[in-house]
C-alpha cells in the first residue's frame, strides 16, 4: 500500500510517499521517500517538477532527478499528466527528442532546467507526449450539504 502526504510551504511542496508491505524492511515494514515539488508556469501551461530533496541525493536516489507533469486545474478537478514513458523512450531512440535521462531508465529525467523548459514548451500540447494516466485525476470534494433544520 502507498500513502502520499503533501505539505506546502511558500511556493514549494514536500511529498512524503510511504510504502508498506512485502519487501519494505525499513521502519517495521515501511519505507518512506521524500520529494520536493514546484509548480511552474511556462507560456499558458502549468508544470509540476517533482525531484529528490537535496539531502536525499546520494542517500536514496544517488542523483538529482526530475519527474515532470503537465498540470490542468479546472473548477471541479485537478489532473497531472506525466510524460508518456513509451513515447519518450521511442522518441529518444529515434533521435526525434533530445532530453537527458538515465541510460537504463528514460522515466528518470536528468536534464538541466534549460533543457526541461525547452522540452516542456515544445511538447506541452502534444497529447502523445503528456498522457493522462489512471490515478492522476483528482476531483474536488463537495462540501457536505447543510443539515436541514426542523421547526416546531
Amino acid at each position: 500500500m502507498v500513502t502520499l502526504s503533501i505539505t506546502a510551504e511558500k511556493d514549494q511542496y514536500t511529498w512524503r510517499e510511504t510504502v508498506e508491505g512485502e519487501g519494505c524492511s525499513d521502519n517495521n515494514g515501511k519505507k518512506e521517500l521524500y520529494y520536493l515539488s514546484t509548480v511552474y508556469k511556462l507560456d499558458k501551461h502549468l508544470f509540476l517538477d517533482l525531484t529528490a530533496r537535496p539531502e536525499d541525493v546520494c542517500d536514496e536516489l544517488c542523483r538529482a532527478i526530475h519527474m515532470i507533469f503537465l498540470v490542468q486545474i479546472d473548477k471541479d478537478s485537478f489532473t497531472m499528466a506525466p510524460i508518456d514513458s513509451e513515447w519518450l523512450k521511442s522518441s529518444i531512440e529515434a533521435k526525434t527528442v533530445t532530453l537527458s535521462t538515465m541510460s537504463d531508465d528514460t522515466d528518470i529525467i536528468t536534464a538541466t532546467p534549460k533543457e526541461l523548459k525547452a522540452f516542456c514548451r515544445k511538447y506541452a500540447d502534444d497529447k502523445e507526449a503528456f498522457k493522462l494516466a489512471p490515478g492522476f485525476k483528482f476531483s474536488r470534494k463537495s462540501a457536505p450539504a447543510p443539515a436541514s433544520e426542523t421547526h416546531r
